[in-house]
């Protein structure tokens, strides 16, 4: 997500012409922690059994 205070710079940069187009470059911080078939192994495991099938009752 972006800061709120991201959001104005890019604002005021457009309005002022400082910057013709809003770009938006590669957010920083933290590497991601899980692959992409990581993150999609539970969405498919609860779109694709029942709750008796993972063993919830």
């Amino acid at each position: 997500m972006y800061k709120e205070h991201t959001v104005e710079n890019y604002i005021k940069n457009y309005k002022s012409k400082v910057i013709d187009d809003l770009v938006i470059n590669k957010l920083s911080g933290c590497s991601r922690k899980l692959t992409n078939e990581q993150e999609k192994a539970p969405v498919d495991l609860i779109n694709n059994n029942t709750h008796d099938e993972v063993g919830f009752k």
